[in-house]
């Protein structure tokens, strides 16, 4: 396969702005080239080098504390198929794997990184075969190479199904830190809170709402779109991105009261996650074995803790002013 060159897909850009008057979609981009060669000379830098302004998505929230970390966090959400089956029963049944009628496959991903305001999505609408999601499997596998550490709800579920396309696919292993909300919610609040799905956090905490299937709700969504509806794909185009800007802003609240998350590691900085520099003293954590310090930030309040001799000398200086 010819190898496609940056002045190409630069010279490709500029033809689709002037054909349409406007900076294209990584979308209309990707009929003409795959998702997988665009991110490899990254889609942003394609679109500054061709002159354009990128189309950037808001992520709103007044309180959301994000600080450009060198550590890339990638915020995913993927959408798949059901499992088609033959069964004879409804009431737990044990399926042979001679029943099945068709697998699962990758119909949508949506992501954002941390330090960037672009949204990435694609989806299988203009699919011949929607079951071939290969150019999906490159597309969020690129993404995922570029990231430290990705972030989602329910990572398990999510990783599990990227993790075995990117096998089934021989696609380079990729072994970014995962963090998982959902686990952040079940271990900060446990039973404290009604429910932990992504829809009733966003409304408990306050965040931008989860988008809810207007026309199509639950499975007649995803059916509606195999059947080529266009108007379903959109609504779940919708759906899929709106899950990540709430995934976004539940991740930063979420952070700041568990003591798990700190990136400071990747810059070698004494820094909180909001950004700030400036730490407080606030006494001990004493358990059976060990004492240590506790320091809380002076500007959001999320509270660390470090023996004494392992603190940095010019925060270890702060501290004891």
């Amino acid at each position: 396969m010819k190898k496609v060159e940056e002045h190409e897909l630069i010279a490709k850009i500029k033809e689709l702005h002037k054909e349409h008057g406007k900076t294209p979609t990584l979308k209309e981009f990707s009929e003409f080239y795959s998702t997988s060669t665009v991110h490899k000379h990254g889609w942003n830098n394609l679109i500054k080098k061709a002159g354009l302004t990128p189309n950037m998505t808001h992520v709103p929230g007044p309180d959301l504390l994000v600080h450009k970390w060198e550590a890339r966090i990638l915020f995913l959400d993927i959408e798949t198929s059901a499992l088609l089956v033959r069964t004879y029963g409804l009431y737990n049944q044990n399926i042979p794997i001679q029943n099945i009628v068709e697998d699962w496959s990758l119909l949508s991903y949506c992501a954002k990184f941390n330090d960037d305001e672009t949204v990435y999505y694609l989806d299988q609408r203009y699919a011949q075969d929607y079951t071939d999601d290969r150019q999906l499997v490159e597309g969020i596998h690129d993404l995922i190479r570029q990231a430290d550490i990705i972030v989602a709800h329910n990572i398990d579920f999510d990783w599990g199904k990227l993790n075995a396309k990117f096998i089934k696919y021989e696609l380079d292993p990729l072994h970014p830190r995962q963090i998982c909300t959902l686990k952040m919610t079940r271990k900060l609040m446990k039973k404290g809170i009604t429910s932990k799905k992504l829809e009733f956090l966003a409304k408990w905490l306050g965040c931008t709402p989860k988008e809810s299937h207007a026309k199509f709700p639950g499975g007649k969504l995803w059916d509606e779109c195999l059947k080529g509806n266009q108007e379903a794909w959109a609504e779940c185009e919708v759906y899929n991105r709106g899950d990540v800007t709430t995934l976004n802003e539940i991740f930063w609240k979420l952070a700041r009261y568990d003591q798990s998350i700190n990136f400071s590691i990747y810059e070698h900085k004494n820094k909180c996650i909001c950004g700030s520099d400036h730490f407080i003293r606030d006494g001990y954590k004493v358990t059976n074995s060990s004492k240590k310090m506790r320091f809380r930030c002076g500007a959001c309040g999320k509270v660390y803790t470090a023996r004494i001799e392992e603190l940095p000398t010019k925060l270890k200086a702060g501290l004891f002013q």
